[in-house]
């Protein structure tokens, strides 16, 4: 009875985390809103529970609408993927070293630790990389559920400024002009049938255990799906509950222990965290220059966030989501082969 209490605290609080940050406008509002919501729920409490069987079905959800978004100018553009993909990932991977060497100096800790620690992948890959190299893992996922919890909210509400004054170039912005205008919306039966599709295909992908499976998955589904059928777009609605339900995810990770673990090198993390948000304007502008990329693309491919919310927010602010999904599954299938490999060699 006790879970199922903090059950309904916790989806009330990130129902109404979320209708406040959709209220006020801000980008992604309802992830935005709920992770806060939430986030302050659990610091507060310590209970608030959201069970985590819940992920694949939010994570499809998003699989979903995003692969409705998609069309045959999207297939094409991912020709551009492979030259972005090795500027974004050389540029991550420099970065991380830079502040596992930062955690070792100002943080005490051993600069194994403070790599896995700061490194752009999953925290469960990187907590699960530090137990088998013998590094602190607890810090390990300490820093990464900080680093992920500051860079989801901060990250939409800056690319949205920095997108205003940021100049487009024409034929980079007509590529992404179509998406989010769909001919169509998807009728109620469509929808029922897109989303069990993506169901259907996040779980395969999930039993794979291949790298963000669920989401990629389900995605190339249902962009099958509506490429050969024309379906049409799914309901907003879909987005939002998809936002909501992974920002309760991430919310709930917020730990007032987890803060009081860290400390004394509290500072030289949020430090390092900011330094990312730093490091993602710097490879958006070089994926924009150089990849190609329209600015709403570049800036949330080279995001260290989730790669189904940054895939989401992007399509949000007309960026082109197969492009971000493919470059942010490439970040992260990157980082976790070689940030161990990297690890052993600094140490």
């Amino acid at each position: 009875m006790q879970h199922i209490a903090w059950l309904l605290f916790t989806i009330t609080a990130a129902i109404i985390g979320s209708w406040i940050g959709l209220r006020i406008g801000i980008p992604a509002g309802a992830l935005i809103g709920a992770i806060c919501s939430v986030g302050l729920l659990q610091i507060l409490t310590g209970s608030a529970w959201f069970p985590p069987e819940i992920k694949p079905f939010a994570t499809s959800m998003t699989g979903a609408y995003l692969g409705m978004r998609i069309t045959r100018a999207d297939i094409q553009s991912l020709k551009k993927i492979p030259a972005a993909a090795a500027i974004m990932v050389a540029g991550m991977l420099g970065y991380n070293i830079i502040c596992g060497i930062v955690l070792q100096h100002l943080g005490g800790l051993d600069i194994m630790t403070g790599i896995l620690a700061s490194a752009p992948g999953g925290m469960t890959e990187m907590s699960l990389v530090a137990l088998d190299l013998d590094a602190n893992s607890a810090i390990v996922s300490s820093i990464q559920i900080i680093r992920f919890a500051v860079i989801a909210p901060i990250v939409p509400i800056l690319h949205r400024f920095t997108l205003a004054h940021w100049q487009h170039d024409s034929n980079q912005s007509d590529e992404t002009a179509d998406l989010g205008v769909p001919l169509r919306a998807a009728g109620l039966k469509d929808t029922a049938f897109s989303l069990a599709i993506s169901l259907t295909a996040g779980m395969i992908g999930k039993a794979t255990g291949l790298p963000a499976g669920t989401l990629c998955f389900s995605l190339a589904a249902c962009a099958s799906y509506n490429l050969y059928f024309e379906v049409g777009t799914l309901p907003t609605g879909i987005r939002y509950a998809a936002q909501c339900s992974n920002g309760a995810l991430i919310g709930i990770k917020l730990l007032m222990s987890e803060l009081l673990l860290l400390g004394s090198i509290l500072p030289a993390v949020i430090i390092i965290t900011l330094g990312w948000i730093v490091v993602n304007l710097l490879l958006g502008c070089a994926l924009y220059r150089y990849g190609e990329l329209s600015p709403e693309t570049a800036l949330f491919a080279a995001a260290p966030g989730g790669m189904s919310d940054m895939a989401l927010i992007s399509a949000e602010l007309g960026g082109n989501a197969a492009q971000v999904t493919v470059l942010q599954l490439c970040r992260v299938v990157c980082v976790i082969i070689l940030c161990p490999s990297i690890a052993l060699i600094v140490s």
